[in-house]
């Protein structure tokens, strides 16, 4: 059994020594920034409920223009509400999607992200950096924040592992990942 101040410890040390190495913050920056386009580019409804909402505009538009032409029935005028209802309710979705929008963040944005926590006092840096820690009996996972959100509520792991390295504890060899 683990101590909460050797897991601590454990801990802090292998994220100070991982955020330090060149290379590692290098494939986390990379990472990110990939996972980044990734769920801009799955933001793509927006796309294509805009996309819907100026067909329906058309449609209306065209429908518009047969009633000014003299062809009015029950039928045009239900299509003509059917097709304002729709679009009203893409106008709704695409306010609902337009707020999920994020701040696309640069490459220097996430490197100060994980720089500004390597100055913060241990427990703090902790506390900013790690979201969770999950013990095993042969390693460690240890799950970031990320700098990435897809909305303000985000907070949602993204799930690649940066590094991963092996320590001695007692005797024992134990594994240590990093996920972010």
């Amino acid at each position: 059994m683990m101590r909460k101040e050797e897991l601590e410890s454990l801990v802090l040390d292998a994220v100070i020594q991982a955020l330090t190495e060149k290379n590692t913050m290098k494939t986390i920056v990379s990472g990110l920034l990939a996972v980044q386009e990734n769920l801009i580019t799955a933001s793509s409804d927006l796309y294509f409920l805009e996309k819907q909402k100026k067909q329906v505009e058309t449609a209306l538009n065209n429908l518009v223009a047969a009633i000014e032409r003299g062809i009015l029935s029950n039928a045009t005028n239900q299509r003509l509400h059917d097709l304002e209802k729709q679009q009203e309710e893409l106008e709704r979705k695409i306010l609902v999607e337009r707020s999920k929008t994020v701040v696309k963040l640069n490459e220097n944005d996430i490197r100060a992200f994980y720089e500004q926590a390597l100055r913060l006092e241990p427990k703090l840096l902790i506390n900013f950096l790690i979201k969770e820690i999950v013990l095993y009996d042969d390693h460690i996972d240890i799950y970031f924040n990320s700098p990435i959100r897809t909305s303000p509520d985000d907070n949602n792991s993204q799930g690649f592992s940066f590094y991963s390295k092996t320590v001695l504890l007692h005797g024992e060899r134990i594994g240590i990942k990093l996920i972010a």
